[in-house]
């Protein structure tokens, strides 16, 4: 917040306007006081007598609004499909045992690994991946000490998609390579080697600069080492937390 003063020169008849920034002013040696209703009697003032404690209050309340303004739209920009837009924890309904040790695995994931997501169709992998997603997001940005825009946060990608990517959206494709939070889902649709090669590049570029992803597959962990290239698999096996999907696609579990 910004007011101005008007300053008389030394020596002179002229006046000029002077800007100070409230956010620097020292408000424990104003004199000012002012009746607040919420603060009580006699309480610090600011120049226009508004109660300072009110404006701090406020100023908190508008940096809360605006960190969830840039997590919203950082979620925006990431690429999730419609379907799962409104993915949560909370929605995502635990019927059974299986299904809530599977959900705490995504609770309890530390966002300095990769992250390997097993199990059938139907069992609920990108809707808690994408949860994961969105709670990884508005954590960094709640974390930050200066409030920012924040860019190439998130990307959602499907692993059929990845080769087409690469040849029509060059652009695109770098953001994906580069942005500090990445699923990849449905790994090991309609494999080719060019795909793969395409695969290795992405995770290849990412363990260099320590950024981490989330692959979904459909494949059982036994056979995960059979289709990755050796050079793939052990950038994986590094540094990898995995969660495994045992229960029934839960559509139709009663």
């Amino acid at each position: 917040m910004d007011v101005k003063l008007k300053i008389n020169t030394q020596n002179s008849n002229n006046e000029f306007v002077k800007k100070i920034n409230l956010d620097d002013f020292d408000f424990n040696n104003l004199k000012k006081t002012t009746n607040c209703e919420k603060h009580g009697d006699d309480v610090d003032a600011l120049f226009n007598n508004k109660c300072v404690a009110c404006y701090n209050e406020q100023k908190k309340v508008d940096e809360i609004n605006k960190k969830q303004d840039i997590i919203n739209h950082s979620i925006t920009l990431s690429n999730i499909p419609k379907r799962y837009q409104f993915a949560t924890y909370d929605n995502y309904l635990t019927k059974n045992e299986e299904m809530k040790a599977f959900k705490n695995k995504f609770i309890n994931y530390q966002s300095n690994q990769d992250f390997v997501v097993f199990g059938n169709t139907g069992t609920g992998k990108t809707h808690l991946s994408i949860a994961l997603l969105k709670n990884l997001i508005t954590n960094y940005i709640n974390n930050l000490d200066e409030i920012k825009e924040v860019k190439n946060l998130a990307y959602y990608a499907k692993y059929y998609n990845l080769t087409d990517l690469k040849i029509s959206s060059k652009q695109e494709y770098k953001q994906l390579i580069n942005t500090k939070y990445l699923i990849i889902d449905e790994f090991g649709a309609n494999d080719t080697d060019f795909k793969e090669r395409v695969l290795f590049e992405i995770i290849d570029q990412r363990y260099d600069n320590l950024l981490n992803t989330i692959i979904i597959t459909n494949l059982k962990p036994e056979l995960m080492k059979e289709r990755f290239s050796p050079q793939l698999y052990s950038r994986l096996k590094e540094n990898v937390f995995t969660a495994q999907a045992v229960h029934e696609d839960y559509r139709i579990v009663k």
